[in-house]
């Protein structure tokens, strides 16, 4: 009988801990989770939208056909196009604890990727990537010329 007892006593602390670590790791999930935003899965074309769209993390600017999008907090550019932004696809936002990291598709062709701190908005690093079929993978860029 001492035994059966003891067996559950043990068998009903168990189950609470796993219920606690199911209810945590739910909370888990709903926080690091896609941030649900409009413009996810939509293809920009109007420059005013891009423009928009993009000053939120980073920063572009036009000098006459040619974009630039740069890092506001260093001045360094991320990306420049001769021919400008034509396009601009906001794939996902994922925000965990201490980071959110924001993933672009600019001009259908070159994946944008922005880290930045939650709680400062500073950002920790930008990513900039393209797909060479002939390669089969993925390189840093940050141009569409071509020599």
């Amino acid at each position: 009988m001492k035994k059966t007892f003891t067996f559950l006593v043990i068998l009903l602390l168990t189950m609470g801990l796993v219920n606690a670590n199911e209810r945590n790791n739910a909370h888990l999930k709903s926080e690091d989770s896609v941030t649900k935003n409009n413009n996810i899965g939509k293809e920009l074309t109007n420059q005013s939208e891009i423009h928009q769209e993009l000053n939120t993390y980073l920063k572009i600017e036009e000098e006459g056909a040619m974009d630039y999008i740069y890092n506001p907090q260093n001045n360094n550019i991320v990306m420049y196009f001769k021919d400008g932004v034509r396009s601009l696809t906001l794939k996902a936002v994922k925000r965990t604890r201490q980071l959110t990291n924001v993933y672009y598709n600019v001009n259908d062709e070159f994946t944008l990727h922005v880290v930045v701190y939650n709680d400062t908005k500073n950002i920790v690093d930008v990513r900039t990537r393209k797909y060479f079929p002939e390669y089969d993978r993925t390189f840093s860029v940050i141009t569409d010329e071509k020599k």
